[in-house]
């Protein structure tokens, strides 16, 4: 292939233009807050548009397969991996399926931000090795790429300088973790006001204006002619006047 010289490629599949949207909604929703000084907005709604910019980020944009040149890189919502060529297990140890699965030193690794859908797949298995690449999908191509330098790793026997390294994603963890502890924390202490209600103004005070459900009035049924009626007592008549 062309680019097979590159020192670092990335690949991701799908979710890059949903999660430019999302990201844009809530960009949109907080400047719009900002500007128009909305006062129903509940102050638990800004750290809740927070965490939801950060998780599309984290899960619609973020996660990519990445290929070094001497290791590949499995980037994860929250976390990546990074596994050097030497340490697959052979050119079987690399399956691109619906997400990258690398398995090296016995241990399989996946990666979330690549894969191919079950159709190509299929599409990809009847066309055969023998045809041209450019008949092939962007995960086959892929996924031949990475056996290729498997093989070249184990070929030049050369001892690994390391093993497999993990590292988490503090800046996507914090930030999810503190606007969603923030806007629950600020929903169950009362700031929850409801829409129209006079005690908005207030942050201090809980809003206590609640709907109840109240049954409806039984209608009037209509008795046909001729049906007995309800009794009536008979009122009491004038009393007579006592004689002495």
């Amino acid at each position: 292939m062309e680019s097979e010289g590159v020192a670092t490629e990335r690949y991701r599949t799908g979710g890059m233009a949903y999660g430019v949207i999302g990201i844009g909604c809530v960009l949109f929703a907080l400047v719009y807050g900002v500007v128009a000084a909305r006062e129903d907005y509940a102050p638990w709604l800004w750290p809740l548009l927070v965490f939801l910019a950060v998780s599309f980020w984290s899960v619609l944009i973020r996660p990519a397969l990445v290929l070094g040149a001497d290791e590949v890189e499995l980037r994860n919502a929250l976390h990546s991996r990074w596994v050097p060529y030497r340490l697959v297990d052979g050119a079987e140890g690399v399956d691109v399926g619906q997400v990258t699965v690398v398995r090296a030193e016995g241990r399989r690794y996946v990666a979330s931000g690549f894969g191919r859908s079950r159709r190509t797949m299929r599409k990809d298995d009847r066309r055969g090795p023998d045809v041209a690449e450019v008949d092939h999908s962007l995960g086959w191509l892929i996924e031949s790429k990475l056996r290729r330098r498997v093989a070249t790793a184990h070929a030049e026997r050369s001892e690994a300088t390391g093993g497999v390294r993990h590292a988490w994603a503090w800046p996507e963890v914090g930030l999810r973790a503190g606007s969603g502890i923030a806007s629950l924390v600020l929903f169950r202490a009362g700031w929850a006001p409801l829409a129209g209600c006079p005690r908005v103004r207030c942050p201090r005070v809980r809003c206590t204006r609640r709907r109840r459900w109240r049954p409806a009035a039984p209608r009037a049924v209509r008795r046909p002619p001729g049906a007995p009626g309800r009794r009536r007592r008979p009122r009491p008549g004038p009393r007579a006047p006592c004689s002495t």
